[in-house]
Parts: structure tokens; C-alpha cells; sequence
């Protein structure tokens, strides 16, 4: 439920291309399913489908859904592991829709000026680090964990994108939000959030992506949930 907030900012900031959406997620005939991670989609769906069971028709062709998964590629071209190609197989084999995100993770996609704001209102080192990156960097780092590895043990890919980078040895502590003070408030609960910031807007949300090889890739979400209308 927390990646609701990236869906909930594109119709949000791209209103004609979502006006049947929001019109369908007002009227409540839309709902976000919780998948509980990679390996609990399958699970997700099939007890959805098995309420179909009884109907004429092979389930999946009573299911209107869309699975949307980050891709947890740590750099451009990495292959998907096999959690996700598992979850490919199966939406393919059920005939339901999926989009693997170019970039790492939903968070990945917040756009620069919100990380502007709260790093000069907090003083967030690491976030201002984090901002400094190289925009395809910023696709494929790991904000919440930043890096395990040592820069030795890392993949040539990945040095490549962090090789001038001054701040490694900031980005081998985990982060540490400021700007997370709710007790019991953790990073998956409360970073999807900034999707709700003043500084998100359309032309922002466009400009993390311009660079990427689908430039058109929140777009094409929006298209994939409509063509389920």
C-alpha cells in the first residue's frame, strides 16, 4: 500500500491522461491490492482469481489488474533476479498485465526538487549528496540502505556510475532521516509520502525520467491501467 503514493502521483500531476482513472478510483470501482513483496504476489492474485472459479470462463478473464514492481536493478541493463522473472512467467501464463520499473525503486522516481527543500530545511548531508548524483546514479541507488559493499566489491557497472563520486563513504552509512521523527515510523512507511510534497508536479516527475530509455514510462503506466477501464 505505501507504493500507492507514486500511482496516486501520476494521476494526481497527469490529469488528462487520468481523468478516467480518478473517476474510477473516486467512485471506488479501483482498489490497490497490497502484493506483500515479490514473493507474495503469485499468492496475492491466485486468491483473487479463486473467487472466479465457479463463473464459465477461465478465471484471469474476470480479473482486471495490473502488476506494477520495482525493478531492483542496481545499474543500467542488470537482469532482473529471478523473483521478478517468476512474477513475469506467471502474469504472462494468467494473461495480467505488468510493468517492471526502469529505475530501481518507486522512490527513485521523487523528483530533485523535493529533495532540494528538505535537505536545505533539515541540513541532510546525505541528502544532499544523494541530490549531487548523476541522474542515471540517482536511478539505481539504494536511498534507505545506501552501500553494503565496500566500492572494491561492487559491481564494475555500479563503480562506474559512483566512480568521481566523493560522498562513498557517506553512502556506506544508512541513511538516518530527519525528517522522520514519528515514533515507530520507518522508511517504506513514511518516504513514499514525499510523493504528496508541494514540489511534485508533472514537468518534475518528467524530468526524472527524460534521461531514461523509456522516457514515456509514466505515461505508459497510466495507458496500461486505462486500457483496464
Amino acid at each position: 500500500m505505501n507504493d500507492a503514493y507514486f500511482i496516486n502521483a501520476l494521476i494526481e500531476n497527469f490529469r488528462k491522461k487520468s481523468k478516467k482513472i480518478k473517476r474510477f478510483k473516486d467512485e471506488n470501482w479501483l482498489k490497490y491490492e497490497n502484493g506483500g513483496g515479490a514473493d507474495n504476489i503469485p499468492n496475492t492474485i491466485i486468491s483473487i482469481l479463486s473467487s472466479f472459479e465457479r463463473l464459465p470462463k477461465s478465471n484471469h478473464n474476470y480479473l482486471r489488474a495490473i502488476v506494477i514492481l520495482d525493478s531492483d536493478r542496481q545499474y543500467v541493463g542488470m537482469p532482473l533476479k529471478n523473483d521478478k522473472q517468476k512474477i513475469i512467467d506467471f502474469c504472462k501464463m494468467n494473461e495480467i498485465k505488468y510493468h517492471i520499473l526502469e529505475k530501481r525503486e518507486m522512490e527513485n522516481y521523487i523528483p530533485n526538487e523535493v529533495f532540494d527543500e528538505i535537505a536545505f530545511e533539515t541540513d541532510d548531508e546525505y541528502l544532499k549528496a544523494y541530490n549531487s548524483l548523476s541522474p542515471i546514479a540517482k536511478d539505481y541507488f539504494d536511498i534507505e540502505k545506501g552501500f553494503i559493499e565496500s566500492y572494491t566489491n561492487l559491481h564494475f557497472e555500479v563503480k562506474k556510475l559512483f566512480k568521481d563520486d566523493d560522498n562513498f563513504k557517506l553512502f556506506r552509512k544508512k541513511w538516518k532521516p530527519k525528517i522522520f521523527h514519528s515514533k515507530g515510523s520507518s522508511f517504506k512507511s513514511e518516504f513514499p509520502k514525499l510523493f504528496e510534497h508541494k514540489n511534485v508536479t508533472q514537468q518534475n516527475l518528467l524530468n526524472r525520467v527524460i534521461h531514461q530509455n523509456n522516457k514515456n514510462e509514466l505515461q505508459e503506466i497510466l495507458s496500461k491501467i486505462n486500457e483496464l477501464l
